[in-house]
């Protein structure tokens, strides 16, 4: 009988060794999604904060539109004073428009009628309201 003896020898890969071309580890792997994860936790809180502040500028803009057009109004002549108006728009827009006659500080019948228009506009939802305030010159005994 002939007797066999088998040598192990190490081969590439296979010891407990790991070598440069066996891939990734599991920590590795998991360190990746994490930094991947916060890369895009971050990107998502931008587009959010950027949709937040585009809709804080419409919603003023709405109210900055709203105060000029009661203004032009005022100016044309249709809410000669006094007037103490409020309301809201179909858009949300609450709003308020107050016209009062100014008396002068010396009274004479060569200086002119004034009166303050004051508007303020607020955006719907709250927010810092738009105050518009001009002076117009008005016929007295109009109203």
């Amino acid at each position: 009988m002939r007797s066999a003896s088998f040598a192990l020898t190490a081969q590439p890969g296979l010891s407990g060794m790991r070598s440069a071309e066996a891939g990734f580890s599991l920590l590795e792997a998991m360190v990746a999604v994490a930094i991947l994860s916060g890369g895009l936790i971050a990107a998502l809180e931008i587009q959010s904060g950027n949709a937040r502040r585009e809709a804080a500028v419409l919603s003023r803009s709405q109210a900055l539109l709203t105060a000029e057009a009661l203004m032009a109004e005022v100016q044309a002549g249709l809410h000669p004073p006094p007037v103490d108006l409020s309301g809201v728009t179909e858009a949300g827009v609450s709003w308020r428009l107050n016209v009062a006659a100014m008396e002068p500080a010396r009274p004479s019948k060569a200086a002119p009628q004034l009166a303050e228009a004051r508007v303020v506009a607020t955006p719907p939802g709250g927010g810092r309201p738009v105050t518009l305030t001009t002076l117009i010159h008005h016929q007295a005994g109009t109203r």
